[in-house]
């Protein structure tokens, strides 16, 4: 299992963020950053949502 990242505060910021209207790059990152500070969620399912194979770690690193 994955250890969970950033605290209780960042994660109510980005869900306050994704109510927002963002462009739509923005509102992909905030979706992407909200699926990583999940503990249940995959890399594997976080990189396909985001469009990358889950070995394209380099992508994925960009991202964050």
């Amino acid at each position: 299992m994955r250890r969970r990242i950033g605290d209780a505060a960042d994660r109510r910021k980005i869900k306050r963020l994704l109510k927002k209207n963002n462009p739509d790059w923005k509102q992909t990152r905030l979706a992407v950053l909200k699926m990583v500070f999940s503990t249940d969620n995959p890399v594997s399912l976080i990189a396909e949502s985001y469009g990358v194979g889950c070995d394209d770690s380099e992508s994925l690193q960009r991202m964050l």
